[in-house]
């Protein structure tokens, strides 16, 4: 199963990784697998298509003054959840990866990647509710280990998530205004963080033993291309287009073709998943019809 939440739940063979002893073929019992079997190309009719082809993360390496990859103890907030997962390769806790201890001192970077020039000029809408569910672990798991939260806005704009942002800032975790520029190692391997703090209007710098980079979310591989082959559009970000953002958000210039989640720009869990419903109700109500015409 390729992971916890994978829909369908089927186990699948991972071609990267096969040795190829087909084991698995020989002792299946219901016969399923098929190593002999060769990819093929499907020509279906359908009356309506529902695009949900999710994102991608922001290139982090496309931000240099974060030294991501050359600082081992610099990762992600999508790496800092597999290590924070009762699944995932540590089993639920945090090392870091120049010497395997625990940090006692971390600093989250928001909006990496997003509302800047030099990469995205949007919010990704997610990302402040992630780190703030990230430190809430942290701190379950590690009470004394000290956070701190660069941010430039902390946007929570979802159900319970203020009140939630609200209970975080109680559990002693910082939140500085203003976001680093310059990352420094020292001598004894910790990392050296120096930013402008725009509430305080000064230049300052602390110390930690792991980086978290929050980066932003993007249009996914092939959305391009397959704009092209569809008759699509995209907005000025490189998400498809709806015909309006407030009357028809699901529905795009191609007749029967709907958009739902990340397909059309940054969206969290809940909001997907209402996108998804409200587009598989428009696919659902256009087939009911004997006869479609065409404006």
């Amino acid at each position: 199963i390729p992971f916890p939440q994978a829909v369908p739940k089927y186990a699948v063979i991972d071609m990267d990784v096969c040795i190829d002893c087909k084991n698995c073929e020989r002792t299946c019992p219901s016969e399923a697998v098929d190593f002999d079997q060769e990819p093929e190309i499907l020509d279906i009719t359908v009356g309506a298509v529902i695009v949900a082809t999710g994102w991608d993360e922001y290139n982090i390496l496309k931000s240099k003054e974060y030294m991501y990859g050359i600082y081992p103890d610099v990762i992600t907030q999508i790496e800092l959840e597999r290590l924070l997962s009762p699944i995932g390769p540590t089993e639920g806790h945090v090392y870091r990866i120049s010497d395997g201890k625990s940090p006692k001192k971390v600093a989250m970077i928001q909006c990496v990647g997003s509302r800047t020039l030099r990469g995205n000029n949007y919010c990704s809408a997610v990302c402040c509710s992630v780190s703030l569910k990230n430190a809430q672990l942290l701190k379950q798991e590690y009470p004394d280990m000290e956070i701190t939260i660069f941010y430039i806005d902390i946007r929570t704009t979802d159900k319970g998530n203020e009140q939630y942002y609200r209970n975080i800032r109680e559990q002693n975790v910082m939140f500085i205004r203003g976001k680093p520029d310059d990352i420094k190692l020292n001598e004894d391997g910790t990392m050296r963080l120096f930013y402008d703090n725009t509430l305080e209007g000064d230049v300052s710098y602390l110390d930690f033993d792991l980086v978290v980079c929050s980066t932003g979310m993007i249009p996914s591989k092939g959305t391009d291309k397959m704009i092209d082959v569809m008759g699509l559009s995209k907005d000025p970000n490189g998400f498809l287009s709806e015909i309006h953002g407030c009357l028809k958000p699901q529905e795009t210039k191609g007749l029967g073709i709907y958009i739902c989640g990340c397909a059309a720009g940054p969206k969290n869990i809940p909001y997907s998943v209402s996108t998804a419903l409200a587009a598989a109700s428009k696919a659902a109500t256009l087939l009911s019809y004997d006869t479609i015409v065409q404006e």
